[in-house]
Parts: C-alpha cells; structure tokens; sequence
C-alpha cells in the first residue's frame, strides 16, 4: 500500500510535522466543544432570545417583531435558519405530542444549534492557526491555536451569541486580507483583487451579523492599504464592507420603520451601565486569568515592537466599548483570538533570546506545554458537569402543561376558549419550544420584554436567571410586581427553578384596587366621541367622513396614589367593534395635566366584539401627579368605531 501524501493547494508536498502542528490543535478545539454540549453552560437569555428569531424564521414569519426587530442585525439568524432549514429543523426531529414529556425530546431539539456552534469554533481554531501562520510563523501559529483551543474562555463559543457566530466571517476577513498581501506568490492582479473582495464581503457580512465588528475595520483597511498603497484598491475593499451591513437600515426604510430603527440602536447603545467596560474585564480575569494575563503582556511587548497587527485589533474595540458605556464579558470574542496570538508571539520571542539552541527549541514547548495541560484539565473539570437537567425538566413539563390545556380547549370548542389561554412569562429558553415546535396557541412574553399581558392567567418560571434580572435589571420592578403582588400557586418545583400560577384579576389582599369606568369617575368626550356611561360600561362611538386620519378621545381626570415602591399596573377588560376592519384602533394613554406631557402610552387590539383583558406595567414617576386618561380612537379612513370598556383597574 503507498503511503498518503497531502499537499497543498499550489501542489507542494505537506510535511508530516505540518500536519501534526494543526491537526492537534484542531483535535483538542473538537473534544472542548463536542464534548457534553448539552450539560455544560446553563440558558443563557440572549442566545434563546436568537433562537426565538431563527425559529421565526424557519416558520416563515420575517425576522423577528417589530419590537425587537433593531437590537441586531438580520445575518446572526438569516445563517443559523439557512444551517439548521437545510437539515430540516426541527421537523427532522420527528417532534411529536407523544414527546412533550419526553426530557431527550427537548434535549433534541438544542443539539442541532449546540453542534452547529462547535463547528464554528473548531473552524475558528483553524482560522486562528492560519492567521498566524501568514502574519507571523508555524510555531506561533500551533501555540496560539492550542490556546484558543483548549483555555476557558473559548467555551463561550458554545454559546449562539452573535459574537461567536460573528468569529468566523472576521477571521475570514483578516486571513484574505494576509493572502492578498502575499504578493510575491500572488503574480495576478485579478487575484488579488479577488482575494481583497472576499475580505470585504466577509467583513461586512460580521458587521451584518453585529454592528461592533466595525472596529476591526481599521485592522483590515491596514493590512489592504499597507500592500497596495492603493486608495483605489482599499475603495473597492470597502465598498462591500459598507453596502451589506446597509442592507439593515434600507430594509427599515423600505417598510417605513427608519424611526424604530434610530430607536432601536439608541436603546442598544444606552443600556445599564452595570456591565461596564472596566466591570467585563474583571468578569473575563475570573473565567479565565491565564489568558488575560499572558494576553495583556503579549499586548505591551507587541506595542513596544510596534505591531500594528495586534495594535489595530484590540485598541479600536477597547476604546469603542470603553466610551460606548457598556459591555459585557462575552462582548470580548471579538479580541480572544488576538490575544492569544500575541500570547504565543510572545513565547515564541522570549524563547529565542537564550543563546543555548535545546533551551530556545525547548522552552516554548514545554511554556505552551504546561499552559494547555492547566487549560485543559480546567476546561474538562468545567464542562463534565450537567448544568442543564433541570431546566431541561422544566422546559418539558411546561410544553405537556401548555399542550393539555390546549388539548382540553379543542374538546370544548364550542365555547369561547380566549380565556383559557395562558401567558407564560420566562427565561426565553422555556418559550420558544412550545411556540415555534409545537404551535401551542398561548401568549410568550419574555420577562425583559414588560408586558401587556393579554389573557386572565399567568404562568411564570423562576429560575436563577430571573432572580438575577427581578434585583438588577431595568424590568426588575416589573418582575417583582407580578412575583409578589397576586396570589399564586406552585404548580411545579425543579430544583431552584419554580414554576407559578397566576391570576391576574385576584390580587393579594395587601394591594388595593381603583375601578376607573364606576360611577364615581366622570369620562368627557371630545368631539366627535359620542359617550355613553352607565353601570360601570364606557362606551365611546366615533363616526366620520373624513378621508384624513381622526384622532378622537374621551378622557377623565385623576390623581393616582400608592404608598407602594412597586411599579402600578393597569388592567382594560374591553371589545371593539371597527367597521374599517383594522383601519381604525384605540389607544390609552396617560397624559401630566401641569405640563401637557404624555407619561404612558399603548395601543389596545381590535377585538371585532369579542371580551379582550390586557394588564399593562404603568411607570413609577405617574404616582402623586395629576393626570389625564384617555381613550383615544384613531380612525384612518370614513367610517367608524366603537369601543366598550367595563372595567379600568389601577392596582
């Protein structure tokens, strides 16, 4: 039998010492990501939130709600849903009413995204050893690789953040960039201009995927311009880099959202600063102080030789998220892989200082050589561990809870089932599954999302994740409202996750009631609102023939009042009655009567005669002020709308 010989593309023979140079960090990428990739790293909110998107897209509904549509761009999931739809997720999965108690059935449906994001790291791993190939030599190419394979904080690749899905296209990016100024093996201008596109196209596809890519595009515009010293060149490099992340915004204006679309980046980019800049660096020490370290003095020892290379990958970033006011620690995959390529150069320098040949051959081997043992006994230590059962468990439990109440509507279909449904509030890890795979007809509201809730009962998941949010996070005064203000009941407990039953229209004793629509509160109507008020029914009519849009309403004045530090919530039982279809609609709305300035404000559905209830979260600062509520009918075209209130409850 002839032995095997590889080779590369341009057909030179590949040395076997080549091959054992990246084959073993690629090995030790895929034992750290395939290993146990379901038990090891427990929900996270934003990697679920992502997948919410791409299962609304596998099921055909456009990127994600209007709400939510401007956190991120669109290429993060357009990627994730291209990968798993062309193995026909989840329906490949044969999921079925027999499996929504079936723990292995759930645990299914996250291994297709699990292994998908250990693909991507592995390939990262590669890309790591190329970069430093081309930038530098083999050795510090196979040290920096095996860091990034087997230190701690890689595992946060296991995650679907953006940033790792992100890695890939950078990584692309700067390699292309490193071929194309390989000019003494590049002897064809249309090559290289091909090359320098490729990198374009890749760049702009990660500033696509998230807006904080940009920062490496000084990196790459150097690399490009530092070979041609072609504006020219570096114009036609940046035209894809700016064109396809424009695709965002153009795709805003084309469907007449440009203004959700500011709002969403101001949101983003004004966030609570409790993870600051300063704040996810001591969070990244703690994961992983070896790679910080050694990094951060490979950093010093690259600025005092002037490598630009390394220099133009972290300062940008650095500077970006310091002034920008808050990041968080998994904010940094942008910059790990340069970290540990100036880890490695570092090693490799230090060692070839000693004049004695076996130390300066040795030295790095045996430096690298005790980082990845300490890196890997400590990655094993960490992801043998099963974080995930229990919210495995729960997650299977809520979709059989949710599937038997649907079950037991279907039976009683001739009665009015809308109040059967059920809200379920919770880490979007418990939501998409029962929404998206099994099509259960309930409401989902993530718990940063703040409401409205739309149906009578309530089912809330406490996990760890929630308790954290209810203390720090912006929505907490909303979370504690509902946690602790009605009565509920437990109708499961899996380990320290908690699953509550609420009802919305019983509160505790402890918190009292104010019925906006009884006899004692007086409405108003402006014209052309005919009202009509009688044993506690609002009921506001408007007719019109005007062909311009009508904004109509009927108000009443009030002072609202609470001893409580807890946020108030407003709850409208009510139907509408459009003859526009949904032309025509209502708002409430809160208005200070001192200064005229609107404090609250939403919009109420169409429900075309049928009994709706939407419980909104009010503001804090509405307590104490002298306030106007309104009722405000829009109606777009002639014709006209009614809508009947029963009941206004501030609780």
């Amino acid at each position: 039998m002839k032995p095997i010989h590889f080779r590369f593309l341009d057909g030179r023979h590949v040395p076997h010492g080549y091959l054992i140079l990246l084959v073993i960090p690629l090995a030790l990428s895929c034992f750290t990501h395939f290993w146990n990739p379901l038990g090891f790293l427990s929900p996270e909110h934003d990697e679920n939130r992502y997948m919410q998107r791409v299962m609304n897209l596998l099921s055909g509904m456009g990127p994600s709600d209007a709400k939510s549509r401007y956190d991120a761009p669109y290429f993060g999931q357009l990627f994730v849903a291209g990968v798993l739809g062309t193995i026909g997720y989840p329906n490949s999965l044969s999921p079925s009413a027999s499996a929504y108690d079936n723990v292995h059935s759930i645990e299914a449906l996250w291994m297709a995204p699990r292994l998908l994001m250990g693909v991507l790291a592995v390939f990262d791993t590669l890309l790591v050893y190329k970069i430093s190939e081309r930038r530098y030599n083999r050795y510090v190419a196979f040290f920096a690789a095996v860091l990034f394979a087997v230190l701690p904080t890689t595992l946060l690749l296991r995650r679907m953040w953006l940033e790792s899905i992100l890695l890939p296209f950078l990584l692309s990016a700067i390699l292309f960039a490193l071929y194309s100024c390989d000019s003494a093996k590049i002897n064809r201008h249309s090559k290289k201009i091909l090359l320098i596109l490729l990198s374009g196209i890749f760049l702009g596809v990660s500033i696509f995927t998230k807006i904080t890519a940009f920062t490496t595009i000084p990196l790459v515009g150097f690399l490009i311009y530092g070979n041609t010293r072609s504006l020219k060149i570096v114009a036609v490099w940046f035209i894809p880099v700016i064109l396809i992340p424009l695709i965002w915004p153009l795709h805003a204006i084309s469907i007449g959202e440009l203004d959700l679309w500011f709002n969403g980046i101001n949101d983003q980019s004004h966030q609570t600063i409790y993870w600051s800049f300063l704040r996810s660096i001591k969070e990244n020490l703690d994961h992983d102080p070896i790679l910080l370290t050694i990094g951060f003095v490979g950093i010093i020892y690259a600025s005092l030789k002037r490598d630009f290379f390394l220099l133009l990958w972290i300062l940008p970033f650095a500077g970006f998220s310091y002034f920008i006011g808050w990041t968080q620690f998994f904010h940094f995959i942008l910059i790990f892989p340069a970290f540990c390529i100036a880890a490695a150069r570092l090693i490799v320098d230090i060692s070839s200082m000693f004049s004695n040949k076996r130390i300066r051959q040795l030295l790095p081997f045996v430096s690298i050589s005790a980082t990845a043992i300490f890196g890997l006994v400590t990655t094993s230590v960490i992801i043998a561990d099963n974080f995930t059962k229990p919210h495995y468990e729960a997650a299977a439990f809520i979709t059989r809870y949710l599937a038997d109440v649907v079950q037991n509507n279907n039976k009683n279909s001739t009665e009015n089932n809308s109040d059967n449904r059920i809200t379920l509030i919770s880490n979007p890890f418990y939501l998409w599954i029962p929404q998206y795979v099994f099509h259960l007809n309930h409401d989902y509201i993530g718990y940063l999302s703040v409401g409205p809730i739309k149906t009578q009962k309530v089912i809330l998941i406490v996990d760890g994740r929630f308790r954290w949010d209810m203390l720090h996070n912006k929505a907490g005064d909303w979370l504690r409202k509902i946690y602790e203000s009605y009565d509920n009941k437990t109708i499961s407990r899996i380990k320290d996750i908690s699953i509550l039953s609420y009802d919305t229209l019983r509160p505790s004793l402890g918190v009292k009631s104010l019925n906006l629509v009884d006899g004692s509160y007086v409405w108003r109507a402006w014209e052309p609102v005919s009202l009509w008020q009688e044993h506690n029914i609002l009921s506001i009519d408007v007719n019109t023939n005007n062909t311009n849009e009508t904004f109509s309403h009927a108000n009443m004045s009030t002072r609202i009042n609470s001893t409580s530090d807890e946020p108030l919530f407003l709850t409208i039982e009510y139907s509408t009655y459009p003859a526009n279809g949904t032309t025509s609609y209502a708002v409430a709305e809160i208005k200070d009567i001192s200064k005229g300035k609107s404090l609250w404000i939403a919009k109420l559905d169409n429900t075309f005669g049928q009994t709706a209830t939407n419980t909104f979260v009010l503001p804090k600062h509405i307590v104490g002020k002298e306030v106007e509520l309104r009722i405000n009918i829009v109606i777009q075209q002639p014709g006209g709308y009614s809508i009947a209130v029963r009941n206004i409850m501030i609780i």
